[in-house]
């Protein structure tokens, strides 16, 4: 009886520790696409860009993934961005996303301070596209004194609506699309901005995920 509860307790553990796993992000390779505002003069153009995660870096003794100008690492569930800090001023880095948080917890950064931190409402683990188990949270903030939203964070992504780099700007910044793998198979969609994320091609819609649609070449 009591290797049984010594059994009971080891498989206890290895299953918290499996489930506690995290899925680092951003990679060589990785990248995602975006929609932004372009104005020409006359009118506000709907411009797309993808940006990828070429290769790796290091800082001091700290090894970055990089496209060139921007910088992010990942360790155990927490993604941090090294870049240049006005307020400092100076290159500083700082905490982008945080999964290890649960439920009734608050993130706190240089954008979000204490008295208006996002709040986790929510913390789940979903499929994305290709299958891997990844965490997603739902986090409340505050509009104004008496309005509160949610944003949805998600592992291999970021901010669901506007991607790894959460900008806002007047003419609305930039809006996610979809991230892919180096193989181009999308891990995530933003489905109120799927004009611009190659989902859907020419040769019909891309069922089996290789980010270039089902194509079937014409026999004579």
């Amino acid at each position: 009886m009591r290797s049984l509860c010594y059994i009971s307790i080891i498989l206890t553990v290895i299953s918290n520790k499996a489930f506690a796993q995290y899925y680092d992000f951003p990679f060589v390779g990785w990248k995602q696409t975006y929609t932004f505002y372009s104005w020409t003069g006359v009118q506000l153009l709907t411009e797309i860009s993808t940006v990828t995660f070429g290769r790796d870096t290091l800082i001091g003794a700290q090894k970055y993934v990089t496209n060139g100008f921007l910088h992010y690492r990942s360790e155990n569930g927490k993604i941090y961005n090294y870049g240049y800090d006005f307020q400092v001023p100076g290159f500083v880095e700082s905490l982008e996303y945080d999964f290890t948080l649960n439920e009734g917890q608050r993130f706190v950064n240089k954008q979000y301070k204490d008295t208006d931190s996002l709040k986790v409402i929510k913390k789940e683990r979903i499929l994305n596209l290709v299958g891997d188990s990844v965490w997603k949270l739902v986090l409340s903030y505050k509009l104004n004194r008496d309005e509160y939203d949610t944003i949805q964070w998600i592992e291999g992504v970021g901010d669901l609506r506007l991607g790894l780099f959460k900008t806002r700007f007047p003419d609305g910044g930039l809006l996610h699309g979809c991230t892919l793998l180096p193989d181009n198979r999308k891990i995530s969609i933003n489905f109120e901005n799927t004009s611009y994320c190659n989902c859907q091609f020419e040769y019909g819609i891309d069922n089996d995920n290789d980010g270039f649609g089902n194509y079937i070449p014409r026999t004579a």
